[in-house]
Order: C-alpha cells, then sequence, then structure tokens
C-alpha cells in the first residue's frame, strides 16, 4: 500500500474536500465581490457626503462675506465710524499709542448707542466679534466683546504679529476685503481665531477697516454632521499647516482645533489623503488616518477665500466590512456545520464500505493461516519424504550393485559348470574307452589262456595297449586335475590305471622271463580285470552321476543367472522410481515453500488492506506473519512492506551420495530450476494491484 492514510481517513478527507473546496471557493467569490461592493458602495457614500459637508461650508462662509459685505456698507458703521473718528481726533490720541476709549463717557455713550445693531449683526451672522480699527493708525475703537485688544494699537502695539493686525494692514494696503486663517490670538485665551477684514468706504474715501471674527463653532457643526457615516465616519478639515480647521469626532483630546493648536506635534495631519487635497488633488483610497487606522477616505481640496483646506471624509475599513465580516464568519460557521456533516457522513460511509471488506479481509485472513499450516505440514512432510527418498535411493543403489556383483560371479559360475559338464563328457568318454579295453584286456587274457602261441603277438599287444592305457590314464589325470574338487576320485582311478598300465607293460616286458608262470597269473589277471571291469562300471556310473548333476546345476545357474538378470532389471526400475519420488519430493517441497511464501505474501497484502481499511488483524494472523518472516531470515515487517515471494527451500537430499546426486537427479533439478524461475502469480495470481480498490 502506498499510502499511509487509511480507507476511512481517505473518504474522510475525499468528501470534506468535495464538499469544502466548492464552498471556499464560492465563499471566496462571495466575500471578495460583497467587499468590492461594499468598497465601491462606500467611496460614492464618502464622496457624496464630503460634496454635501464642503458645500454647506462653502455656502456658510459665501454667506457670511456677503452679510458682512453689506454690514460694512450700512449707514450705522459708517456713522458710528465717523463719530469714533471725530472722538479719536478730540482726544488726539498718539499714532503709537493706546486709545483707551473705556475712559470717556463720549466714547461710551456712542458704543451704547450702536451695541444693539452689531450684537444683532453678530447673532444673525454667527460672529464672535466685530472690530473697528481706524486705518491710519490701526487702534481697535470698537469691539463687540470689549476684550483687552479694545484700545489696543495693532499697527505698533504688542497685537501687531496678531491675526487681527494682519487683516487690518492686508485691507489698507488692498482695500479689498481680506481672509486670515486660524491662529492663535491672546486676547480670546490664544483660541484659535480667524478673521474678515473689509473696508470701510465713504465714497472713494475708506474711513476705517471693519474686521469679523468668524466663529469656528458654525464650522464644526456643519463638518460634524454624522448623517451616513456610522460610527467610525468622520468629516473634517485640515489646514495648509497640517492642523485641524474642525474637531475630530473620534479624537477629541488631541484632534480638535483648540487642542491641534496647542499642541501641534500630537494634534497634526500628515497623512497622504491630506496631503494630496493640500496639494489640489480630489481622490478616493485606502489609507492609514492620523491615529494609525485603515480607513476609506474620501479627499479634495477647498478653497476658503483664497486659502487650500483639505477636506477628508473618512470611515474605518472594519466597520465598511462589518457585513463581508459577517458573511464571513457566517460562511465559516457554515463551513464548520458542513464539514462535520461531511465528515460523519464520510465516517459512516467509510464504515457501510469497510464492513464488507473487513469482513472478506477476516475470512481471508483465516483461510490463510489455514494455508500457511497446511503449507508447513506439507513442507514438512515433502523434507520427510525427500529424506527418506534419498535414503531408499541409496539402499537400492546399494542392493542394485551387490545384484549386479552376485549376477557377474553367477555368470562366471555358469560359465564354469559349462566348462565342467564338458570335461565331465570327456571323461565319460574315456571311462567307455577304458571299459572297452578291459573287455578286451580280458578277452586277449582268455586267448593267452587258451593259447600260448600267441603269447608273443598278445605281450605286444598288451604292451602298445599298457602304452595307450598310461597315455590315456595321463590323460584322466589331467582331465581330472582340471575337474578340481569333483575330478578327485577320477583322478585316483586314473593313477590306478596309470599304474596297472605300467604294471602290464613290465608283466609284457617279464613275460618272455615268466611265461611259465603266466598261465598262474592269468587267473589272477582275470580277477583283476573283473575288479578293474568293476571299478570302471563304478567310474562310470560315477562321472554320469557327476555329469547330470553339473547339467542341474548348469540348467540352475543359468536359471539362477535369468533371475539376477529380473532382479537387475527390477531394482533398476526401483532405483528409476525411487529417484523420481526423491525429485517430486523436492519438488512438492519447494511448491510447498512458495506456497508458504505466498500465503506469507498474502498475509502482508492483507495486513497493508485491513491497515489500509482501519482493521487490526487479529494475533494469531500477526503472528503467523511474524514467524514466516522469521522462518524465512527476513525481518518482521509492517503491514504496508513486501518480501520476495520466490525464496525456495534447499534440496532435501541429504544423504545422497555426490555422484548420484549429480548423475540421477538431473531431471529433479532442471524441474527445481524452473520451478524456481516461474513468477509467483502462477500459483498464487494476487498481489497489491489487485487489491488496490479496496
Amino acid at each position: 500500500m502506498k499510502s499511509g492514510l487509511t480507507l476511512k481517513k481517505q473518504l474522510v478527507t475525499a468528501l470534506i474536500l468535495t464538499g469544502f473546496i466548492p464552498f471556499l471557493i464560492m465563499g471566496l467569490i462571495s466575500y471578495f465581490a460583497a467587499a468590492n461592493a461594499l468598497e465601491e458602495e462606500a467611496f460614492e457614500k464618502l464622496g457624496a457626503i464630503r460634496e454635501i459637508l464642503t458645500g454647506e461650508l462653502e455656502l456658510y462662509l459665501n454667506n457670511t462675506e456677503a452679510a458682512i459685505s453689506m454690514l460694512s456698507r450700512t449707514s450705522d458703521v459708517s456713522d458710528m465710524f465717523r463719530e469714533l473718528g471725530r472722538l479719536h481726533n478730540l482726544y488726539e490720541v498718539g499714532p503709537d499709542d493706546p486709545f483707551f476709549i473705556t475712559d470717556y463717557d463720549d466714547v461710551r455713550e456712542v458704543y451704547d448707542e450702536y451695541r444693539s445693531f452689531f450684537q444683532t449683526a453678530a447673532d444673525a451672522f454667527e460672529l464672535n466679534d466685530i472690530y473697528m480699527i481706524c486705518r491710519p493708525h490701526g487702534h481697535v475703537m470698537f469691539s463687540l466683546q470689549e476684550r483687552s485688544d479694545l484700545g489696543q494699537n495693532v499697527g505698533s502695539g504688542e497685537l501687531r504679529n496678531s491675526g487681527l493686525a494682519e487683516a487690518w494692514r492686508q485691507v489698507v494696503s488692498t482695500r479689498q476685503t481680506t481672509f486670515v486663517d486660524m491662529a492663535p490670538y491672546s486676547p480670546a485665551n490664544n483660541q484659535p481665531t480667524m478673521f474678515m477684514g473689509l473696508p470701510i468706504m465713504d465714497g472713494d474715501e475708506m474711513l476705517g477697516v471693519m474686521v469679523v471674527d468668524i466663529s469656528i463653532e458654525m464650522i464644526n457643526h456643519i463638518m460634524q454632521s454624522r448623517a451616513g457615516l456610522g460610527e467610525t465616519g468622520e468629516t473634517y478639515l485640515v489646514g495648509p499647516d497640517n492642523l485641524m480647521r474642525s474637531d475630530s469626532f473620534l479624537q477629541p483630546s488631541t484632534h480638535t482645533v483648540a487642542a491641534s493648536f496647542r499642541n501641534p506635534g500630537q494634534g497634526s495631519v500628515r497623512t497622504e489623503m491630506a496631503r494630496a487635497a493640500l496639494q489640489g488633488q480630489t481622490g478616493i483610497t485606502v489609507g492609514e488616518d492620523y491615529l494609525g487606522g485603515t480607513v476609506l477616505s474620501s479627499y479634495a481640496p477647498i478653497n476658503v477665500y483664497g486659502t487650500t483646506w483639505a477636506a477628508l471624509t473618512e470611515i474605518y475599513y472594519d466597520e465598511v466590512m462589518a457585513p463581508v465580516y459577517n458573511l464571513r464568519n457566517i460562511a465559516l460557521i457554515l463551513g464548520v456545520i458542513i464539514i462535520i456533516s461531511v465528515a460523519l457522513l464520510a465516517f459512516l460511509l467509510s464504515y457501510l464500505l469497510a464492513k464488507p471488506v473487513i469482513g472478506s479481509i477476516r475470512s481471508i485472513s483465516e483461510a490463510n493461516n489455514q494455508v500457511v499450516s497446511a503449507s508447513d505440514q506439507i513442507a514438512s512432510s515433502s523434507s520427510s519424504l525427500a529424506e527418506g527418498a534419498s535414503e531408499q535411493a541409496n539402499s537400492v543403489e546399494e542392493v542394485t550393485a551387490t545384484v549386479e556383483e552376485a549376477t557377474s560371479i553367477n555368470n562366471q559360475n555358469a560359465e564354469n559348470t559349462r566348462q565342467a559338464d564338458i570335461l565331465a563328457g570327456s571323461a565319460t568318454t574315456a571311462a567307455n574307452q577304458g571299459y572297452d579295453k578291459i573287455q578286451q584286456l580280458m578277452a586277449s587274457m582268455e586267448e593267452v589262456s587258451a593259447s600260448s602261441e600267441r603269447i608273443s603277438h598278445i605281450i605286444k599287444t598288451i604292451d602298445e595297449i599298457a602304452f595307450q592305457t598310461n597315455l590315456l590314464a595321463l590323460n584322466a589325470a589331467v582331465e581330472a586335475a582340471r575337474a578340481g574338487e569333483h575330478g578327485l576320485g577320477f583322478a585316483v582311478v586314473a593313477e590306478e590305471v596309470k599304474s596297472l598300465a605300467q604294471r602290464s607293460a613290465n608283466a609284457a616286458r617279464e613275460t618272455a622271463d615268466i611265461i611259465k608262470s603266466t598261465i598262474a597269473q592269468i587267473q589272477e589277471g582275470n580277477q583283476v580285470a573283473e575288479e578293474t571291469n568293476t571299478a570302471f562300471d563304478e567310474i562310470r556310473q560315477q562321472i554320469k552321476k557327476t555329469s547330470d548333476l553339473i547339467g542341474e546345476i548348469t540348467v540352475s545357474v543359468k536359471e539362477q543367472s535369468e533371475g539376477m538378470d529380473q532382479i537387475s532389471t527390477a531394482m533398476s526400475q526401483i532405483d528409476k522410481v525411487t529417484q523420481q519420488n526423491a525429485a517430486n519430493s523436492e519438488e512438492a517441497a519447494a511448491a510447498a515453500q512458495q506456497l508458504n511464501a505466498q500465503a506469507v505474501n498474502m498475509l502482508q497484502s492483507v495486513a497493508g488492506v485491513a491497515a489500509f481499511v482501519g482493521y487490526n488483524m487479529d494475533s494469531d494472523a500477526q503472528r503467523n506473519l511474524d514467524r514466516k518472516n522469521v522462518a524465512a531470515g527476513n525481518p518482521v515487517r509492517s503491514s504496508g512492506q513486501q518480501r520476495p515471494a520466490t525464496q525456495l527451500a534447499p534440496a532435501y537430499g541429504h544423504g545422497e551420495p555426490a555422484s548420484r546426486s549429480t548423475a540421477k537427479t538431473t531431471k529433479g533439478e532442471l524441474k527445481q530450476n524452473r520451478r524456481n524461475q516461474q513468477d509467483d502469480n502462477d500459483i498464487f495470481p494476487l498481489d497489491d494491484d489487485d487489491l488496490k480498490e479496496f
């Protein structure tokens, strides 16, 4: 098995991925589409809010300018200024001296006369203060608030560097309406103050300068409108000095107008959006605000009486994306629910799928255990049978050798018996001849007895007969010697015949001397001849019996030789059968060993499939697997490892001699080699690929 995951884990993983990946893709697409849509909608809304608020601000500033311009041209203003100018000249106020208006009752009367008018105008136009300043010297001759700046000389006094002095100078020099941006003003407790100055004209003559303190509260009121900005949205203004021109809703401690001017280090706004707007650019972007948070920003420049401010409408990115985040959270919850549901379904399906597989594995494992046990028994029996067949082959070989040796001896005996039979025939012939000669001797002796005159002739004849008898006796002795033990008796007779022949020859030679005694001894000769005749007759009978016995021995030896040939043939066949049995036993042992190896491989494959479907094999199967691995000389392997299935047992002919093992088991060895070269699938055609569907 290639994979380390079980069927259950793979199925669970596949189903979870199948269910979750499309959901994830759809969720991501929906998330980014919703995020883009919300971002575009937020940018459009921010741009619209910024344009509305800046439009309101510009309208307010334009209306304020128009109202102040109209106010400066009223008769009340010019009349009041003429009265104050007259008093200014009356009291001969020096160019560099202050004009302490409160010290003069007639000046107070002028104040009281026109205060209500200017107060009404200030309330109507949202003005903090209204100043009347003399044109030539810069004396503050009127202030609605009557603060410390009243009577001061802004041209040369301590307020000469203030915004009020700047407004006076610009109007005097240009005779035009002028605007001085926010800056701390000491008479107003150093609160940021912005001024608008207008000339007071009487025809072509400029009587003086009217300066108004424009209220910042109205600007804040306009900029802090929260319609459509949610919880973190705001619109604010930034001046060229990067300080606030309206109060921040999100950070009032450091980014109000007052706090910003009081502590520029903390209250300044130096974001990319503010910088771009101050440079005259209009746009939308996602960037970092003055607090370091990520915001969606719509920015644009706004012209305030010739001064460029930056107008920014921003909202925090997280608030805009809150619906998307909610959608994401809902999707994550749904994803978790889907994963859990798919996992439960996958576990159920894997159980339903694995249950029959596990049952089959259990059955295969049990059957394989039986195969392993049976193969062990077959291998053991085949080994014992091979050893017994080898020993039997050795015994048959020894018996065959003995039979062959006995056959050789028997054939030699048959040849000797045949030679003895020939000699016995020769001896019989010689005995018959001797018997005939004795008969002739007896006839001759009778003739000697009958006729003396024939003695000489008879003596000669006897001498010849004696000579021939001597030769025959010599031949008989030779043949008896050649006959061995069977010719001992015949040799004795032959010796006696030889002796008798010699005596006969001697007697014949002595006959002439003892002719007289011949007749007397003829009877003795007859008696001896009769005895000799009887002896020859017995010799003939014994020779006949000996010949008959030799014939029987010859027949027996022939039959024994034929029997030995049959025994030798049978032993050869037995030897062939024994060798075949030994070879078959070895092949059976090798086949049992291969079957055992295939059973081990099957156990390993089954163990791998079992591990794949998450099933633990029973301990008996695992022990069999471990035992087989150890017996085969292999380390105990895990279920996913394989071992070769073609490792065969060695040859079992332990007791067979080397010569016969080489000479007579060639067929078995060839079969064994062919068996070794067989593919394991020819015996048990299952491998991992056949089980991969599990």
